[in-house]
């Protein structure tokens, strides 16, 4: 393929997928009963075009941004096609509508799980993993057939399939059926495969994988959280107030548009962090969070138990908190190092112990001999060799 042909092919398909987002912004407030809150999700999806056409125009034969962009398109559809079911008053063809909604998700996890196969290289490991993430692909289209043919409503709408057949709804396609075992095995197979991946990578390929990794944990994360508090009580009562559903909603969108963007720097630009600190400090401080929040919520529920609610009961709460975040971040930090960078660790204790030791040794040759240990130790150097120059005599 020619380089004008890749570069109108990656033009394109961005393209598409904002003019997609913006029609499915202008169903939004045409209709008022359209949700338009979730419009911040297109901002995510189009990062899923726009970094898979940077990746497309700087590595053509990377099949990862070719993926992106299909993911970005496909997204945008989906969206589109929401917005157009759920319009009030109802426009013609929204159970068709509804229907392309419910399918085209199927593709796109498809597509994710290929990246999970083939990053960052753009190829798979091997002809048996390649089997693997085609399990998945066959899983994701079976699925998207059930889930088309099954009678009824849509589970997440109250819109009656135009395509459904009655056979459909006692067998093993029901709402995805056996496709769903598919699925399963891609994305477990494609996570297994990262691992195998990172195992068996070193210098460029480890560092790419470490700033996918720590976006797909993110992800993860993000993902359970938005789970939680925007699940349903029976009645429509939602979990958690306003604020607690609209961060962890803004999360969510946060950590989906990080997915591409790590993706392309992993790829392109990889040499411009060092991503061990980068995980490092999101570990300590999302296991910081976590502990204070904990602790912010044990004194104030304890307090208001003993004493009644009251603003001075959440004041000294804030108080205690905030004291205890300084040594809580240290001691965080400090076990953190000792337990996932063990080398780095035992690497500053050993120049730690030596510079103590410079204090009370005056024997030049043990010094020599400790001072060659340690670098050593913290180095590991493949020859270790200590000249001392001579003193000279001065002259009389």
């Amino acid at each position: 393929m020619s380089s004008s042909s890749v570069r109108a092919l990656a033009h394109g398909a961005w393209t598409l997928t904002v003019l997609l987002l913006l029609t499915s912004v202008g169903l939004g407030l045409a209709f008022a009963d359209v949700p338009v809150g979730e419009a911040p999700a297109g901002i995510a999806f189009a990062m899923f075009s726009i970094m898979g056409a940077i990746v497309v125009l700087r590595e053509p034969s990377n099949a990862i941004g070719w993926i992106f962009c299909a993911l970005g398109t496909l997204f945008a559809t989906g969206s589109i096609l929401d917005m157009y079911a759920v319009s009030m008053p109802p426009l013609p063809g929204r159970g068709w509508a509804a229907l392309g909604a419910a399918c085209i998700w199927f593709p796109a996890v498809a597509l994710l799980m290929q990246v999970m196969f083939r990053f960052p290289t753009g190829s798979h490991i091997s002809r048996a993993w390649a089997r693997v993430g085609r399990i998945g692909l066959v899983g994701a289209g079976v699925a998207a057939l059930g889930t088309g043919l099954t009678p009824g409503e849509f589970p997440d709408q109250p819109i009656e399939n135009p395509w459904g057949v009655a056979w459909i709804g006692d067998s093993i396609l029901e709402s995805g059926g056996v496709g769903w075992a598919g699925v399963l095995v891609g994305l477990v197979g494609g996570a297994v495969a990262l691992v195998v991946r990172f195992r068996r990578s070193t210098g460029i390929t480890r560092a790419q994988l470490k700033w996918f990794a720590l976006a797909s944990a993110l992800l993860g994360v993000s993902a359970v959280l938005n789970g939680i508090f925007l699940t349903e009580k029976e009645g429509g009562v939602v979990l958690g107030g306003s604020l607690t559903t609209t961060v962890s909603f803004g999360l969510f969108i946060l950590s989906l548009c990080a997915l591409p963007v790590a993706a392309a720097i992993a790829i392109l630009r990889y040499r411009l962090y060092d991503i061990d600190v980068v995980i490092n400090r999101s570990i300590v401080y999302l296991t910081l969070t976590v502990v204070l929040g904990a602790a912010y919520f044990a004194i104030v529920t304890a307090a208001s138990t003993l004493a009644g609610d009251s603003s001075v009961t959440v004041a000294a709460a804030t108080l205690i908190v905030a004291g205890l975040f300084r040594p809580l971040r240290r001691g965080i930090q400090h076990f953190i190092d000792r337990r996932f960078y063990r080398t780095k660790y035992d690497a500053q204790r050993t120049v730690s112990d030596f510079g103590l030791s410079l204090r009370n040794e005056i024997e030049l040759d043990a010094l020599s001999n400790e001072l060659v240990r340690v670098v050593d130790t913290t180095l590991r150097p493949v020859a270790v060799s200590l000249w001392l120059r001579s003193p000279q005599r001065r002259s009389e």
